[in-house]
């Protein structure tokens, strides 16, 4: 899967500030303390580090003398009751392990390791107690194949770092896709794919980001492509409360889709309907040792656990070659919507900005927006330039469009 910084015409960040003014969101505070801002967020999360080891060590060593005195009160001997304390104290020590690396951290927990990207700015301020909210964050699932480490070097990921977001990419674990193909990939159900609980591991990751830097981990958007976008989906099905929205990008449930989704949750899927690749609205189709379920399945899915009324297309906002629809009048605290373009197998900075456009809608909407759905509120044209943004070309390399009612599939699984 590639990335670029490629921007279809009539959405950019000219739109989302545009909307942001006119919704009188928080204050962006100036890009050149950029620098200085990271520094003291890695400062201040190695001494937080630091301190908690400390703390573990003291208290352990507490204990082991607590212990001691009690023994050589009741016997008279000085014997060493707090070692197994001590032990303890030790190894949960050892188990917290700094975070590495200058522009993009490396960060290791006992079952893995995830990268992460500070966010440029405090973009977002409580205008009434003048301080800066913590910042929320993007969690990115690589597909089946994907390297974190090189992803959270990407420089596409700065478009949603310059919003104020933390960026987050856990490492997937090896796994056998096929019996002549082993690649860093993700437990899926369904599949053969197994190893490492993958849910609780990105829930993990997530809360010792939130724990070491200062995030909002409330405040998290997950999205993945192809494998990534499978367990995005599980995630947001069976786990709902890792994350406050998921986006998948084409990929989805193996084998079977569960009968019900846990709790209704934001979802927004992409999908580049492509040949050969993951299922739209087609039968269920064979991948490898297991059978991909069309993406149709798992919004009629949703809609179901949702409570959600028909799904209506979006009629304007979004770039000319893209389509989309959302369903209306989910239950509180979700939405659906599925947007259909042509930026295959790439992850771009319209779709970055689409996903978090969406999900600060998303988080904003309390149900007084005038009735509009989250997509059509965050994709809204707010000035005629914008109303006629979304009628020039796609650039040469965007991929052939493809039309809302296509059947084609998405995404090669790999």
């Amino acid at each position: 899967m590639g990335f670029s910084d490629e921007r279809e015409p009539g959405y950019g960040p000219e739109r989302g500030m545009t909307r942001s003014a006119r919704q009188g969101e928080a204050v962006a505070v100036a890009a050149s303390r950029s620098a200085g801002l990271r520094a003291r967020r890695v400062a201040a999360a190695c001494a937080a580090t630091a301190a908690a080891v400390l703390a573990v060590m003291v208290a352990g060593a507490a204990r082991g003398q607590d212990a001691a005195d009690d023994t050589a009160g009741a016997t008279g001997a000085t014997g060493a009751t707090g070692a197994p304390e001590a032990a303890e104290a030790a190894a949960t020590a050892a188990a917290v392990v700094a975070c590495e690396g200058e522009a993009a951290l490396a960060c290791p927990l006992p079952e893995g390791t995830y990268h992460l990207l500070l966010p440029d700015t405090d973009v977002d301020i409580d205008t009434e107690a003048g301080t800066a909210v913590a910042a929320p964050v993007l969690v990115l699932v690589h597909n089946a194949g994907g390297d974190a480490a090189a992803i959270a070097a990407e420089p596409i990921l700065r478009t949603a770092t310059a919003r104020g977001y933390a960026v987050l990419v856990p490492q997937g674990i090896d796994q056998a896709l096929t019996d002549d193909l082993v690649v860093p990939g993700w437990r899926l159900a369904g599949t053969a794919l197994g190893g490492r609980d993958d849910i609780s591991f990105i829930a993990h990751a997530l809360s010792d980001a939130a724990q070491r830097f200062g995030l909002d981990a409330g405040s998290a958007v997950l999205t993945g492509f192809g494998h990534g976008a499978s367990l995005a989906w599980e995630i947001a099905c069976e786990a709902p409360w890792t994350a406050a929205a998921y986006a998948p990008r084409n990929g989805g449930y193996h084998g079977a889709l569960p009968e019900r989704c846990a709790a209704p949750v934001p979802v927004l899927h992409l999908h580049a309907p492509v040949r050969d690749g993951w299922p739209l609205n087609e039968a269920a189709e064979a991948e490898g040792r297991a059978t991909r379920i069309d993406v149709q399945a798992h919004l009629s899915l949703a809609a179901k656990s949702f409570g959600c009324a028909a799904p209506a297309p979006l009629q304007s906002g979004l770039p000319a070659t893209w389509d989309a629809v959302e369903f209306a009048d989910c239950a509180p605290g979700a939405s659906l919507a599925l947007v259909l373009h042509d930026q295959y197998a790439r992850t771009t900075a319209t779709q970055i900005e689409l996903i978090l456009d969406w999900f600060e809608t998303v988080e904003r909407q309390d149900g007084t927006d005038g009735g509009a759905t989250p997509l059509a509120a965050s994709v809204a044209p707010t000035t005629a330039t914008d109303s006629a943004a979304g009628s020039g070309p796609a650039p040469e390399d965007a991929g052939e469009a493809m039309p809302a009612d296509a059947a084609g599939g998405g995404e090669d699984g790999a």
